[in-house]
């Protein structure tokens, strides 16, 4: 069975690009425990919010 998970993480103001570099590194632990997908993506009208979605 796969399951999504689909989020989001309000970053401390001006701070969203360094919470992406951290969110967006390799992980073998994803890889180990079968995560399929992870994607991490940010939004012009949102300047603060980052959006996470994993399968």
């Amino acid at each position: 069975m796969t399951f999504a998970n689909v989020g989001t993480i309000d970053a401390v103001p001006g701070k969203r690009d360094e919470l992406v570099e951290i969110l967006v590194r390799r992980s073998p632990e994803l890889e180990q425990v079968g995560c399929l997908m992870y994607e991490v993506g940010v939004s012009d009208d949102n300047p603060d919010t980052v959006f996470v979605v994993e399968l």
